[in-house]
């Protein structure tokens, strides 16, 4: 059963402001407060709405952004969301490849 993304209060202003014409948007908050949650599943929305679109999530360090991204944030909302059957992952390259999903 796949489960659905419920954004807190602070979630739903970021997802507001990443729906809107701007251009450049900053979020920023305390360690586990949900910045890279958002922003993971905003990006799994538009990668199953917009086939082909390319995203990249980035972080000082590869082994973090593999260690925090990667493994404890966007695989488990994959699975979670579209399911792991859905997509194709190269997790040594950090490359993600959704099959054709209907949001």
């Amino acid at each position: 059963m796949r489960e659905v993304f419920k954004p807190t209060a602070v979630q739903k202003k970021a997802l507001k402001l990443l729906s809107s014409s701007a251009k450049h948007v900053l979020l920023f908050g305390g360690s586990r407060s949900g910045k890279t949650t958002v922003l993971v599943m905003a990006i799994i929305f538009r990668a199953c709405r917009y086939p082909g679109s390319r995203h990249l999530i980035c972080r000082y360090r590869a082994k973090d952004a593999r260690s925090s991204v990667l493994h404890e944030t966007l695989l488990p909302w994959l699975n979670k969301t579209i399911g792991a059957s859905n997509y194709k992952a190269n997790v040594h390259d950090c490359d993600m490849h959704p099959k054709k999903v209907t949001v």
